[in-house]
């Protein structure tokens, strides 16, 4: 739950979203829904309604650094010589992942 809310409004998204999950849960889609759309109106960056209304998270604030990309995994060339059971040697270039 987003810090920028009340305590009281805080309390009032638990006790909506235990009745969201009872409408679900009683198979009441749509009354589900309406009661995720309204913790959406009191915090609208709240991850689980956003999550049960299939909505994408809420994006950072413009100020935060972006998050960090994975690099691509370093890789290493070794050579590795094989003798074969008629003594001859060969020798193959491998790339490995580490």
């Amino acid at each position: 739950m987003a810090t920028g809310i009340s305590s009281g409004d805080k309390e009032k998204v638990s006790d909506l979203r235990r009745q969201a999950e009872q409408l679900r849960v009683s198979g009441d889609a749509a009354g589900a829904r309406d009661v995720w759309e309204a913790i959406l109106a009191i915090d609208p960056e709240d991850p689980v309604a956003r999550a049960r209304l299939g909505l994408a998270p809420a994006s950072p604030p413009a100020d935060d650094p972006p998050e960090p990309q994975p690099s691509e995994s370093p890789r290493e060339h070794v050579t590795q010589e094989i003798e074969t059971p008629s003594e001859q040697v060969v020798t193959r270039e491998i790339e490995v992942t580490l």
